[in-house]
């Protein structure tokens, strides 16, 4: 099996809950010639994931080929699944990849991105996300196991100041639930990450509010090119 979610670099010596507008936007997007959807599940994650895939990498403006990296917890994927209070590391990539030519607008009318283009790329990233099964995640333990030097293993994309990207998702981590002597948070946010261009954090509104908020880490000319964009998205405020 292969697992292109790693990078084996041997060393040369010489003498690195629920956005409505969006999941529907993704879910009805994926339309086909007769107009009947897909049958297929797209969650909020996979949306946000798709949309700011390609808000960024046009921000970005490199017209490359880009790998995205979605976090999957294996806690619950493995058969059986570790005990529920295991407090190790479980997290495995999944991995997909996009050409320059799928992260434009797929619609003249639509300068950023269309729903049918949102719908497709979300499709992309559920299956890579699906195929994280007890027997690929098993086969990922045994490939790291198995080389001779564990330092020479690397992640089999470039998202820092490169063209492809990382998510993951802390929304049911529960920041506001936790419990200090009676006591509830009353707000939690994640640190700022110096130098971690690429990556993006889905979490739990800010103090508690509605919706989801995404963190985004991005070099600061195509941050500003990103805001714009965002709010080109006119279907995501209807």
């Amino acid at each position: 099996m292969s697992h292109p979610e790693f990078c084996v670099v041997k060393a040369e010596t010489k003498a690195q809950e629920e956005d409505v507008p969006i999941k529907e936007a993704a879910t009805w997007g994926g339309l086909t010639k007769n107009g009947v959807t897909e049958n297929s599940y797209v969650s909020t994650i996979d949306a946000v994931t798709a949309l700011f895939t390609v808000l960024i990498s046009q921000a970005r403006g490199h017209g490359k080929e880009v790998r995205i990296a979605t976090c999957v917890n294996a806690r619950r994927r493995l058969d059986p699944p570790l005990p529920a209070n295991y407090a190790g590391n479980a997290i495995f990539n999944a991995l997909s990849t996009y050409s320059a030519r799928e992260l434009q607008s797929g619609d003249e009318k639509i300068a950023v991105i269309s729903p049918l283009t949102l719908g497709k790329l979300a499709r992309r990233v559920r299956e890579s996300i699906l195929k994280c099964d007890d027997t690929y995640l098993r086969d990922a333990v045994n490939f790291l196991s198995e080389q001779s030097n564990i330092a020479d293993v690397q992640t089999g994309f470039n998202f820092a100041f490169g063209p492809d990207l990382l998510f993951t998702s802390w929304l049911h981590l529960g920041m506001y639930n936790a419990e200090f002597n009676g006591m509830h948070p009353w707000y939690a946010s994640v640190p700022h990450l110096p130098c971690c261009d690429g990556f993006s954090i889905v979490t739990e509104a800010q103090k508690g509010g509605d919706g989801i908020d995404v963190g985004v880490f991005l070099e600061c000319t195509a941050m500003e090119k990103l805001k714009r964009m965002f709010a080109e998205v006119s279907y995501l405020y209807e």
